[in-house]
């Protein structure tokens, strides 16, 4: 039963399979929430968790809907002092199909705005990563080279 982003046991017999395994299920549990993925939240005096924003980008599978450029430019400009965050983060932004401009400038043809939006908050980058939007880019005929949409 899935209630205010928190997960129950929903049938029997879930409850009948915890039972014969209570030891290995307690374990999981406390290792996910003992590593940052899961949270205890109140749910009618009831047990739950939630995913954690670090939960969520563990599991997270960027949707990306069309591949087709409408003309604008994703750019993503970054200042994140810790190496693995950093390149935590440009693996993330590779999967929705950014390239990298600069070292810390990234850019993309396609509208994933949603789920760049998704990425930086799970991330808690809000203050390290600008991300705009724009039509015009001095060099646009380097980014359509490297995105193949020369004949665009």
């Amino acid at each position: 039963m899935l209630e205010t982003g928190a997960w129950m046991y929903p049938y029997k017999g879930v409850g009948r399979a915890m039972k014969k395994h209570r030891g290995a299920l307690s374990k999981a549990i406390y290792d996910l929430k003992s590593q940052g993925y899961l949270e205890e939240v109140e749910n009618k005096a009831k047990r739950a968790y939630r995913l954690t924003p670090k939960g969520k980008l563990k599991i997270w599978r960027p949707k990306i809907t069309e591949k087709v450029w409408d003309g604008c430019w994703r750019i993503l400009m970054f200042d994140i002092s810790d190496n693995s965050r950093r390149n935590r983060f440009r693996g993330y932004i590779q999967k929705l199909g950014f390239k990298m401009v600069q070292e810390s400038v990234w850019a993309c043809p396609y509208d994933v705005s949603e789920e760049v939006e998704k990425l930086i908050d799970w991330s808690d980058l809000e203050a390290d990563v600008d991300y705009l939007i724009t039509r015009s880019v001095t060099k646009d005929s380097h980014l359509r080279y490297m995105f193949n949409l020369n004949d665009s």
